[in-house]
């Protein structure tokens, strides 16, 4: 058994995973540290008079298999559930229209659908249908997701489709959105095949059959997941209520100080806290990575989930909820319906509508109240609501969204190469390789198979 300690700063999904996966390579004393009172960082699900209400994630994608894999090893693999529907809306004008038929992402797969269906224009559907002929970039470098939509498929595309449907968990302008960051599979297409088109084909070819949910998500909520990891660490401590307040090297080894007056001492440091908090914790260990981390921006959001009793709603909810088109100015920019899109998500009788608020900064100031007025008025018009909901639940996200924007990569490996010079010393979190469930978790076990191999414990 390896006792070399191990301190990782943050008991998020990326520090629970490098816990989990540090423990399996035979380490036995790992000191986890964070500032809140609990572990899951913003996977957190409330179980409340009946109602299962996620205050983050709600589900993993199943194309990465990091998380699929994570969950498996815990013995959760019954837990597993499908939505039970793919569909979903868009809010376009002011309505909410069904998206648009015979698209497989961004491409008409199935043609007669797709020319029958009144969601895009007539000038949109040729220039759309136009993809497989347009000649790819061959310049090297990133651009964003914006001009890549736009450059393939045209502006419509982007507008009514691909910017509300893709963007969205990147909380991060289209314009502005790295491509080589967030989508990588489709410059790899581009470059590959020549046009998304032709790989979609080539693709369809391959699995002619394949209908498994791109998403799945757990019967208990996404928090059953840290709280599974949580309850099988057998050698790591979580120390709650611990706000770090100075991070010092002293011959290879690093001192972390905490308000509390707390100390901890070890020769491998794994930090996993969020990037406007970690720059200034680093200072003191690398001007240049301190330098580098006040690059990576994040944004603000709020949340609020409605429940209503369903002989109030006259829309009957069969879909997963609805974004809006880039251009509409609502007060919810999307809205997911938990209980349509899984089971026991509410009490019988009952239905939720988890409502992100609008775009831009103007919802941040707004109280509580107000974000909850503001939220169902919007909800009232636009799936008849005829009561005032008799629950609610707000959360309030600040700082919290990492943006990943054009260059993201570079400055990745800029914060790579300026944290190679500390020994010992990992940096991983949702704003460096993504912020989705399986990018995190694939962080945490990149940051153990480092440190196990700093201490020459070969894989």
């Amino acid at each position: 058994m390896k006792n070399s300690p191990v301190i990782i700063l943050g008991a998020g999904i990326t520090g629970l995973s490098t816990a989990w996966y540090l423990e399996k390579k035979g380490f036995t004393d790992i000191q986890i540290i964070d500032a809140s009172d609990r572990a899951g960082g913003k996977v957190e699900t409330l179980y409340e008079d009946g109602f299962m209400i996620e205050n983050g994630p709600d589900s993993f994608v199943v194309t990465k298999p990091f998380a699929l894999d994570l969950i498996k090893e815990l013995g959760l693999e019954d837990e597993l559930i499908a939505p039970k529907t793919n569909r979903f809306f868009i809010l376009k004008n002011g309505k909410l229209v069904s998206s648009p038929k015979g698209l497989n992402m961004m491409v008409p797969t199935d043609l007669f659908p797709f020319l029958e269906s009144r969601f895009f224009s007539w000038p949109a559907k040729h220039r759309i249908l136009q993809e497989s002929i347009i000649h790819p970039n061959d310049m090297e470098g990133d651009e964003s997701f914006a001009d890549f939509i736009i450059r393939r498929f045209g502006e419509e595309m982007l507008d009514l489709y691909a910017g509300p449907l893709f963007t969205g968990i990147y909380a991060t302008p289209a314009e502005e959105l790295s491509l080589n960051a967030t989508f990588p599979m489709l410059k790899k297409m581009e470059q590959e095949y020549g046009s998304i088109s032709r790989a979609m084909k080539k693709q369809h070819q391959r699995s002619p059959n394949s209908s498994r949910s791109t998403f799945l998500g757990l019967k208990r909520g996404m928090q059953s997941l840290t709280d599974a990891i949580v309850g099988k660490l057998h050698h790591s401590t979580i120390h709650f209520n611990t706000k770090v307040l100075e991070l010092v090297s002293e011959k290879g080894q690093y001192h972390v100080k905490s308000e509390n007056g707390q100390q901890f001492t070890a020769s491998n440091l794994v930090v996993t806290l969020p990037a406007n908090i970690a720059k200034s914790l680093i200072s003191h260990l690398s001007p240049e990575a301190s330098r580098i981390l006040s690059g990576f921006t994040s944004s603000s959001s709020r949340i609020v989930t409605l429940a209503y009793q369903k002989e109030h709603i006259s829309d009957p909810l069969l879909a997963t909820g609805f974004v809006s088109a880039m251009y509409e100015e609502t007060a919810v920019s999307s809205s997911t319906w938990p209980d349509s899109k899984w089971e026991g998500r509410a009490k019988e009788g009952y239905a939720t509508l988890r409502c992100f608020m609008g775009k831009g900064e103007k919802f941040l100031s707004y109280t509580n109240d107000e974000l909850i007025h503001a939220a169902h008025e919007e909800m009232s018009r636009l799936l008849g609501i005829s009561s005032a909901p008799e629950y609610y639940w707000v959360n309030r996200l600040d700082n919290a969204l990492p943006q990943y924007k054009v260059g993201h990569l570079d400055q990745v490996d800029a914060l790579k190469q300026a944290v190679s010079s500390l020994p010992g010393l990992c940096v991983a979190g949702a704003y460096i390789h993504g912020v989705g469930l399986p990018d995190c978790i694939k962080q945490g076990k990149d940051a153990a198979d480092s440190v196990a191999l700093s201490e020459n414990q070969y894989i």
